[in-house]
């Protein structure tokens, strides 16, 4: 029964002795960069994100595959969350002369609620009912997946379903437009906090 299956599929492609995975080729417009900012939060956070819309995309453009699909959709987004939680958290503590850089935890409810008080704390603009929105998504996100596990393992520790049969169904498109909006909130905080740390670092420099 093996020998069939492997002469089944002897004419796809096979890994070749020499092969060599990360690799600058002559197509440089298919070379991705790395390292070429001093600060690589902001792509890392990104790419997750467009990662998510682009798979969405995807699935919409074609109607196929969101079965699948929908296990690195949800992860992308989720560690979009995380990371961007933990970019905000390390900008605020630098902006207001704060020890410690970020929690060193997956659990997206403990990080919101660090976030949010040093978004509260440095950036007055956003306001309670901006906050009480957020609040909610991430509750949502983290009854789904509190500690970026069940979309990228079947099951859990104990060897039980990963997804619980309460939600048997997401809807991909309207997972991306609702994580558009929160992005748009996370982006413009981080956003706002870089500025404020870059304007802070020019007037030093004059010696203001």
């Amino acid at each position: 029964m093996i020998d069939d299956t492997f002469d089944a599929i002897a004419d796809l492609p096979w890994p070749q002795k020499g092969d060599v995975l990360f690799a600058n080729a002559e197509d440089w417009y298919h070379n991705a960069c790395l390292n070429w900012r001093y600060d690589n939060w902001e792509l890392y956070a990104s790419g997750y994100k467009t990662a998510g819309d682009v798979l969405v995309q995807h699935v919409i453009d074609t109607r196929s595959e969101r079965d699948i699909l929908v296990f690195p959709i949800v992860f992308n987004y989720r560690q979009y969350i995380e990371l961007r939680c933990k970019e905000i958290i390390r900008l605020g503590r630098m902006l207001s002369d704060m020890p410690g850089a970020f929690p060193q935890h997956h659990d997206l409810q403990k990080l919101w609620s660090v976030c949010r008080k040093i978004i509260s704390d440095c950036e007055p603009g956003a306001s309670k009912s901006d906050f009480e929105a957020i609040d909610e998504l991430i509750a949502q996100f983290c009854a789904v997946d509190a500690k970026s596990e069940n979309f990228r393992y079947p099951v859990d520790r104990a060897g039980n379903p990963a997804i619980s049969d309460a939600l048997p169904v997401i809807n991909l498109r309207q997972l991306r437009d609702v994580m558009n909006r929160l992005a748009s909130f996370l982006d413009g905080v981080s956003m706002a906090f870089s500025v404020y740390i870059d304007n802070r670092a020019e007037m030093q420099g004059y010696g203001w």
